[in-house]
């Protein structure tokens, strides 16, 4: 099966593009709720150094950690996967 190829924790041209998207919508809406990374980090229960990743595209958050983003955000899920 396809999917039972290891991936050497490489990350394909489609999920670098799909990673970068999320992270810069991430970004906008943080700023847009005028929330530095460590006040956002602190309302999500994670560390500013993830949020940075993510936001830089370098991380791929659980969808636990996703629920907890979109909660301290205050926005609908489909405000952080536009463009997905």
């Amino acid at each position: 099966m396809a999917n039972d190829k290891k991936h050497n924790g490489k990350v394909d041209k489609a999920q670098f593009k799909t990673l970068r998207i999320l992270g810069r919508n991430l970004n906008l809406l943080r700023r847009g709720r005028r929330l530095s990374q460590d006040q956002l980090a602190v309302k999500a229960n994670v560390t500013k150094r993830y949020i940075q990743m993510i936001e830089a595209g370098q991380k791929c958050p659980t969808l636990f950690t996703m629920a907890r983003l979109r909660v301290a955000l205050a926005c609908r899920y489909d405000e952080l996967f536009q463009g997905i």
